[in-house]
């Protein structure tokens, strides 16, 4: 069963149709609904405005520990933005009012919500996810007293960092994308929240597996039989220089011989050293064809064939070709999206069609 979701007016924030405060900005949504044991939803009456709690009143407290509340109490009770100026007061991911010496300190997430957050890390750390974990972290998040819409925030991030690292581990099987969407069944993850991350290892299997793109890019003269697979813009072409730098030294001593002149014995000692440095030589578009990889620049353009490529390796926000050659110097890229680009390179390196 999938929960509706709602955005809120203020910061647009995501959330569940049950939630009682966004759990970005804090807003109290003025209409409330109810999720009743049949799926349907229901309104509920409108809400008493929340009850108004300053500073001094906290810190007088003999309850001062605000974990002590119940979830209830805390969705009736708000702090007044005026008792102590640009400080919170309740958490930013669940709504509830932090503990006294969290606020002093400048805490802005509640203990419950760290520990959780360190259990879901945790679970979600090893490949493949089992279920019996998941059930495992649901039965933490009851005893830690989290609703479902305070988890939304966590689980969501949580799982776009999963398909991150299942792209960087070059996890694009149709097995691993079925189990990245029962992962968000369990989870409990509404469509919106996982589409982005499924659709992009989607799209990096069918440039693993499927035919090569051929796109268009007047621009590039082509040989004959060549065809462009791949047009990154916005590409940095970063390249090596080198030039020498010198350092060196006086020592000595003057002598007066009489007013107005003086008579100076020294030496100076240096020497020279090379220095190389990366720079960006020139922004362009990077370019992926069946035959090579080419840059066109404003200033620089260079075109690499494939069978001059000695080695490639891959950075998180580039590539590196090194080129055959006593005297070739390694050229990087940065690249967009790195996957994309280096799947299409090495299978073009490799004759793929």
């Amino acid at each position: 069963m999938t929960i509706p979701t709602k955005d809120c007016p203020v910061c647009h924030e995501v959330t569940l149709v049950t939630s009682r405060q966004c759990p970005a900005c804090g807003h109290f949504y003025r209409t409330q609904f109810r999720l009743n044991a049949d799926g349907t939803v229901e309104r509920q009456p409108d809400p008493a405005p929340p009850t108004v709690v300053s500073a001094a009143t906290l810190v007088h407290s003999p309850n001062a520990d605000a974990r002590s509340l119940r979830p209830a109490d805390s969705d009736s009770l708000r702090f007044d933005p005026g008792s102590v100026a640009g400080m919170k007061r309740c958490c930013d991911v669940c709504g509830r009012p932090l503990a006294l010496s969290a606020w002093l300190t400048g805490q802005r997430t509640c203990d419950p919500c760290l520990e959780y957050r360190s259990a879901l890390e945790s679970c979600l750390k090893g490949w493949p996810i089992s279920q019996q974990a998941v059930v495992t972290l649901e039965l933490r998040a009851t005893q830690l007293g989290l609703l479902p819409e305070d988890r939304l925030r966590f689980d969501g991030r949580a799982f776009l960092k999963v398909c991150v690292r299942a792209a960087d581990r070059g996890s694009y099987t149709t097995a691993d994308i079925q189990h990245l969407e029962m992962l968000a069944s369990w989870l409990h993850l509404p469509a919106n929240v996982t589409s982005s991350g499924i659709a992009r290892l989607r799209r990096l299997s069918q440039l693993q597996q499927g035919p090569l793109p051929s796109v268009s890019y007047p621009q590039l003269r082509l040989l004959s039989g060549e065809r462009c697979h791949w047009v990154e813009q916005n590409s940095q072409f970063i390249e090596q220089q080198t030039h020498t730098e010198r350092v060196g030294g006086y020592a000595g001593y003057s002598m007066r011989v009489c007013k107005g002149m003086t008579y100076r014995v020294g030496s100076m000692q240096g020497s020279s050293y090379p220095v190389t440095q990366s720079v960006c030589a020139d922004t362009g578009c990077f370019i992926v064809t069946s035959d090579r990889a080419a840059f066109v620049g404003g200033r620089r353009s260079l075109a690499i064939p494939y069978k001059k490529i000695l080695s490639m390796q891959v950075f998180t926000n580039g590539v590196q070709l090194q080129q055959d050659g006593a005297r070739a110097r390694p050229q990087m890229f940065t690249l967009g999206d790195v996957h994309a680009v280096c799947i299409v390179l090495t299978r073009a390196m490799n004759g793929a069609l």
